[in-house]
């Protein structure tokens, strides 16, 4: 059986919470799922925080037509090379410029400089949680769910 592993970023990609809010997210979650196993790491680059092996789809946030996934290596790998400090791309479908953060990623995917991580959570998190942890940590969140 793959684990499954819910990852909490910030939308802001190169945003960092402090230790503090950290905590206070981490402490906040346990509250509402108290038996799961929760990490938080902060990474010295951005990362880019894939959902496993589930990527299926990439989408144009523009138009909505499907990006390649030979463009988006290309793309990936050049920023890649810088470390993912510059994420801006023009979109090949209709010239949009926009970010590898913003592209439309199925199953959800995105950048960023830290994550909090739980293993094995059996449930979704709410619209409001999702809130309330984005309000601790200091910044937006999104979700990424990841299967290994």
């Amino acid at each position: 059986m793959a684990d499954i592993i819910t990852k909490i970023i910030p939308v802001k990609y190169d945003y960092i919470a402090d230790e503090e809010q950290t905590q206070a997210a981490i402490m906040y979650i346990k509250e509402i799922v108290p038996d799961c196993q929760i990490e938080a790491e902060v990474f010295e680059t951005t990362q880019f925080v894939d959902c496993g092996g589930e990527l299926e789809v990439i989408k144009c946030p523009d138009c909505g037509e499907d990006i390649s996934f030979d463009w988006w290596g290309e793309v990936m790998e050049k920023a890649a090379e810088k470390e993912f400090s510059d994420l801006s791309v023009k979109l090949p479908c209709c010239g949009y410029d926009s970010s590898l953060n913003d592209l439309e990623y199925y199953l959800p995917c995105g950048y960023a400089r830290m994550e909090i991580t739980i293993a094995n959570l059996e449930r979704k998190f709410s619209k409001k949680e999702l809130v309330n942890i984005g309000e601790l940590l200091g910044e937006k969140v999104r979700i990424i769910l990841a299967r290994y």
